[in-house]
């Protein structure tokens, strides 16, 4: 199960202080483990899942699986296909590209990608 942090766009972040938006995220993304998910409640109360692949690369999609309506996409499996960095819902395990957002199934839905930078 994913690790949850929660993440206040001008206030505390877990148990220290942060600014907003992507520092936000920086700040939530500290210590993630290699191919584990972790949820940040975003300020105005979406959900992000933060995941790092091993290169040290970290990514922010919204956690919400698009399919089923559930908050779960930081429980998926992370991985790669054909070198794109990916995670499989834990719902119906559609694969959602993490650069982009991009279901690899149906091209036509996405996640939403938060900027870290």
């Amino acid at each position: 199960m994913a690790q949850t942090l929660i993440v206040v766009g001008h206030g505390a972040v877990g148990s220290g202080e942060a600014g907003s938006g992507a520092a936000d995220l920086r700040t939530a993304a500290r210590g993630l483990e290699p191919g584990r998910g972790r949820t940040a409640v975003l300020a105005d109360g979406t959900e992000a899942a933060l995941f790092e692949d091993r290169a040290g690369e970290v990514y922010a999609v919204g956690n919400r699986d698009p399919f089923s309506g559930a908050d779960v996409i930081a429980d998926g499996i992370m991985g790669s296909r054909g070198g794109v960095p990916v995670v499989a819902s834990p719902m119906h395990k559609q694969l959602f590209d993490l650069r982009t957002g991009v279901c690899r199934d149906d091209p036509e839905v996405a996640l939403p990608v938060h900027a870290l930078d």
